[in-house]
């Protein structure tokens, strides 16, 4: 098995005619390369964090501080 120590990002873009370009890019495993990975996806339409098989992030969660009880 192979074991994967990265943080990997998918971002989505939408172009104006509505054509998707997506990316896949992989940072190393550390607090710079989280944060890293997290300015990356930002500025995307929609994007996804994982850690190995984790789910870390993505655009469409609601923040914490949002959520009611």
């Amino acid at each position: 098995m192979i074991k994967n120590n990265t943080y990997t990002v998918t971002t989505v873009e939408f172009s104006s005619t509505g054509e998707m370009s997506e990316q896949v890019r992989d940072f190393p495993k550390s607090r710079e390369g989280l944060a890293a990975a997290y300015d990356f996806a930002n500025p995307c339409d929609e994007w996804i964090i994982w850690f190995g098989g984790e789910l870390v992030d993505d655009s469409c969660r609601t923040p914490a501080h949002l959520v009611v009880a």
